[in-house]
């Protein structure tokens, strides 16, 4: 059953250029239901630079791995002080039993990982097809969260999962990896008003 005061938001890395992001993402959700917000941080050029790293020098899927989520909490860490009563959060599970029906949480991607893959013994691939979008679906479904949003810096020119991942909106792994979380929908931020599109297997 989903825990339906859980939202569980990506803020994609490319975002983090803009001047207003914090207005941007704060009237944003003002807009949305009454929710417990937790965000998961894109690597944005962090991980890219880790990217570039790794074409040439091959660093190898685990130093590239750690890496780029190094980059992703290097990136929340920045987010963290610019949101408005933002708690630092290393539990997701912790911060979604919180009684409160209203908070808003940015997630350390490093000691969830950890916890995560330690608890579970469910190691995430260590691929470069496997982002930060699959590891914010993957912490959606390991909280039960009712709903995931992508805010992004552009949108697919249809509303599936397929054409999303074909056109480089969300990352190939990410349909699989989000399967089961209830609602996911993908937010164009850079856009006045935003774009939005909920998707879905097929039209």
């Amino acid at each position: 059953m989903s825990n339906h005061a859980l939202h569980v938001v990506k803020l994609g890395g490319s975002l983090l250029d803009l001047p207003d992001l914090r207005e941007k993402v704060m009237l944003w959700l003002h807009e949305q239901s009454p929710a417990r917000f937790l965000f998961v941080v894109g690597g944005g050029q962090a991980a890219d630079h880790v990217r570039t790293m790794d074409s040439q020098f091959t660093l190898g899927p685990d130093v590239g791995h750690r890496l780029a989520v190094e980059a992703m909490r290097f990136n929340a860490m920045l987010v963290y002080p610019i949101l408005p009563g933002a708690t630092w959060t290393v539990d997701p599970d912790r911060f979604a039993s919180d009684e409160q029906p209203h908070g808003l949480g940015v997630l350390d991607p490093v000691a969830w990982l950890d916890a995560h893959e330690k608890k579970t013994g469910d190691f995430v691939p260590r691929r470069w097809s496997f982002t930060s979008d699959s590891i914010a679906a993957l912490v959606a479904r390991s909280v039960v969260a009712a709903r995931l949003t992508l805010l992004k810096s552009t949108l697919p020119s249809a509303s599936t999962f397929a054409a999303a991942c074909e056109q480089g909106v969300v990352d190939s792994d990410f349909a699989q990896a989000s399967a089961g979380v209830p609602h996911v929908e993908l937010v164009n931020l850079r856009t006045r008003p935003p774009g939005r599109c909920v998707l879905r297997s097929s039209l």
